[in-house]
């Protein structure tokens, strides 16, 4: 379960910090179409992994 949790933690920061990066990027160098795209399929992607860390450090938290 720690490992798991652990993996999920380290998921969920890199793809925030991805999500943040690449929409400051985008911002500064104008956006197109694909781009806006792209990154609201990276936005929808980090909101669910973000979502299932949650629950699942609540799921452990509560099972000690």
């Amino acid at each position: 379960m720690k490992t798991g949790a652990v993996i999920l933690s380290v998921l969920t920061v890199l793809m925030v910090l991805s999500q943040l990066i690449c929409g400051l990027w985008t911002e500064s160098h104008g956006a197109d179409p694909s781009s806006i795209a792209f990154h609201t399929q990276l936005g929808i992607g980090t909101v669910g992994v973000t979502l299932v860390t949650v629950i699942f450090l609540l799921y452990v938290a509560l099972r000690r």
